[in-house]
């Protein structure tokens, strides 16, 4: 059962509390525990051990709006805020007034409203120039939903991870760097990492790109008209072509026009291929104004930065729309079309400013409806020259395509000053960086110097084989799972009572006892929904310190990932991450978990509440 009223969910818990088996039939305590191991006691959760993740400004902007595009991380040692359009200028500063998070919550923005300027230089050398990043998507844009270019991948007690998209690159004469990059912020209470994740790539301008078989062309204001002549303009007919929209630049509002003819929507025999906002379409007039407009649209979402190829056919009865090869919507149209005289565009409709940045290639028009097996192979075998049977316009763009956009004996440095703290590392690239590579750096800031060194600390799974390591980008002990062993099948219902345990092993092999943070990242476990992960002693006590519960099922594949410190006594010492997935004992459980909408709904949060589910 789920439930999107808060106020709902707590009258149905209280209920759901009253009528609880007594304690003899109920799963153990999950109180915290004073000692981890008898005669070596290890500290368990410290008060300042949370962290805040928010947008001090809000996140849906009016348009315009002149206040700052702000993201703030606080927790109870620090505090970070960034400005979407000043990247190099943020606020950073050390909180060490001992109050937790219900007294920060009570506090609202004052605490951290004041944190000192601080300085953030994320550079590539390239070339003998030096580019810095100087602001990020979100910072470009002036819509309402700008802060959705700032992606929510987790947020809760212990953990904050944001990514900032499509850094900006210039140098100190303000040319722009072409390249798709990428700021991911993952703060836990004692330490802040800032990772770029940085792909070389063309600074697309308006003309000739690499396309999706030889040259392509690349839109930006104008795109390209072709006069009327009754070839064109058959009565039955495919229009195909191939389009994509590099990770850097953005959806339109509305549409992204491939091909189109005869002037408008609106106008008796229009008709046109185009992405509405990421979604393909297409759209028919046979009739002439609104009321007879045919409009054919997909569920899939085009996927940045990839080739996609699309196709329009009507054979005088059904409208079809393919996607990749594949059929994605058909219509009973059973109208005969009457041929204008309007010109065919490529890149716009007829109206001048109606061109948005993206890529095409190879459009054609066919005076017949291409079969399923020809749409298909068109998309599979784009380089093999098609029947010529019926074809009557075709525009490749073979002028000469560009060389790609390699780097060759690059240099990345990021360096992070604040609070009278110095934080940088410097990375060189030798040899080629080819486009298209993705490379990431991290810089690790341990703000509070508590943790215990990463070599004296090792974890592994003993019942399952994967691997645990430490991740910089994370800079957790973290391990990846995918299909695990598993005593029960997969069948039925059976996963609502039945656990995946993780047995973890956690060696401290230093002279201090301490606390590792680590974060299991499951891919498509048996029931995202109401998944629950409870940390336990090995007999199956629960220690009672807090599992993050962060999920996405939007994304693919779909994950559960979970954020905790594992007590490391001095030694070696053993838990199971229990994953329950209904019941918890006899009990049905009642979970509080943080989903990501990276995919849907603006790359926000979402808090669900369920029980038993």
């Amino acid at each position: 059962m789920l439930f999107s009223n808060p106020r709902v969910f707590l009258a149905a818990f209280v209920l759901f509390l009253l009528q609880l088996p007594s304690p003899a039939e109920a799963p153990p305590s999950t109180q915290a525990e004073a000692k981890i191991t008898e005669g070596n006691p290890a500290p368990l959760i410290f008060p300042g051990d949370f962290s805040f993740g928010f947008f001090p400004n809000g996140w849906r902007r009016v348009p315009n709006d002149p206040s700052k595009d702000l993201l703030r991380l606080e927790t109870g040692y620090y505090g970070f805020e960034i400005d979407a359009d000043d990247i190099q200028n943020p606020h950073f500063g050390l909180l060490n007034d001992g109050m937790d998070a219900p007294q920060v919550l009570a506090a609202g923005l004052s605490r951290a409203g004041s944190l000192a300027p601080a300085r953030l230089s994320i550079e590539i050398k390239k070339d003998g120039k030096v580019y810095r990043a100087a602001r990020c998507q979100a910072g470009m844009r002036t819509d309402s939903k700008r802060m959705e270019d700032i992606r929510l991948w987790e947020s809760g007690r212990f953990a904050q991870h944001y990514e900032l998209y499509n850094l900006e690159f210039v140098d100190e004469q303000g040319n722009l760097l072409g390249g798709n990059s990428n700021l991911r912020i993952i703060g836990w209470p004692d330490s802040l990492t800032l990772t770029a994740e940085i792909t070389p790539s063309p600074l697309y301008t308006e003309g000739t790109v690499i396309g999706a078989t030889r040259a392509g062309l690349a839109i930006e204001k104008s795109g390209i008209e072709i006069p009327h002549s009754e070839a064109i303009d058959p009565t039955r007919f495919t229009l195909e072509g191939w389009f994509k929209l590099p990770e850097q630049w953005m959806y339109p509002e509305r549409f992204a026009w491939i091909a189109s003819k005869n002037k408008n929507l609106n106008t008796d025999g229009f008709f046109a291929l185009l992405v509405e906002r990421d979604h393909p379409a297409a759209i028919l007039n046979i009739g002439g104004n609104k009321e007879n407009r045919f409009w054919l649209s997909s569920s899939e979402h085009l996927a940045k930065g990839k080739w996609h190829h699309l196709a329009l056919t009507y054979n005088g009865t059904t409208a079809c729309l393919y996607v990749n090869g594949k059929p994605a919507k058909h219509m009973d149209i059973a109208r005969e079309r009457t041929p204008s005289t309007g010109a065919l565009f490529i890149g716009r409709d007829a109206s001048p400013d109606s061109a948005v940045r993206s890529l095409i290639d190879d459009v054609r028009l066919w005076n017949r409806a291409l079969t399923p097996e020809e749409i298909a192979a068109r998309k599979s075998r784009p380089h093999q020259t098609p029947n010529p049977e019926g074809l009557v316009f075709e525009q490749t763009f073979e002028m000469k395509a560009p060389p790609k956009e390699d780097w060759k004996n690059s240099e990345v440095s990021i360096a992070f000053q604040g609070a009278g703290k110095n934080w940088r590392i410097k990375q060189p690239v030798v040899g080629d960086w080819m486009e298209g590579e993705t490379k990431s750096f991290s810089l690790v800031c341990d703000v509070a110097e508590k943790r215990l060194p990463i070599d004296a600390v090792s974890v592994r799974l003993l019942n399952q084989d994967f691997t645990v390591a430490y991740d910089p980008v994370y800079n957790s002990q973290f391990t990846t799972i995918w299909r695990p062993k598993r005593p029960w099948k997969l069948q039925d219902n059976a996963g609502f009572r039945e656990y995946d345990d993780f047995l973890i092993e956690v060696e401290n092999k230093g002279q201090q006892p301490g606390n590792v943070p680590f974060v299991l990242n499951f891919h498509n476990p048996w029931g995202i929904t109401g998944i629950h992960p409870t940390l336990c002693f090995e007999d199956g006590r629960p220690t009672g310190i807090h599992v993050q519960n962060g999920k996405n099922w939007h994304s693919t594949p779909g994950y559960f990932r979970g954020y905790t410190y594992l007590p490391a006594p001095i030694g070696a010492s053993r838990y199971i991450l229990r994953l329950s997935y209904g019941f918890y004992g006899t009990l049905p459980q009642a979970t509080h978990s943080q989903l990501s909408l990276v995919g849907v709904g603006g790359n926000g949060r979402w808090d669900q509440i369920a029980i038993g589910a």
